[in-house]
């Protein structure tokens, strides 16, 4: 945590098997720019990001 805040850097993010960690981390990848949330409620996120996090795509084309 103390080299983030020295330099500047985004610090670590813990997350647990909550709700409530699910909420906090959908809320640290808003906040980057990561993930955003579409008019029907639907989460959105790059495919860059959502494969390097081995998620599941459901709906829409699969990447090459």
């Amino acid at each position: 945590m103390q080299d983030a805040t020295d330099n500047g850097y985004l610090p670590p993010f813990v997350v647990g098997k909550t709700a409530a960690d699910e909420k906090e981390l959908y809320g640290a990848m808003k906040n980057i720019g990561v993930m955003s949330r579409r008019k029907d409620g639907r989460l959105d996120m790059p495919d860059l990001f959502r494969v390097a996090a081995k998620l599941l795509k459901k709906g829409g084309t699969t990447p090459l």
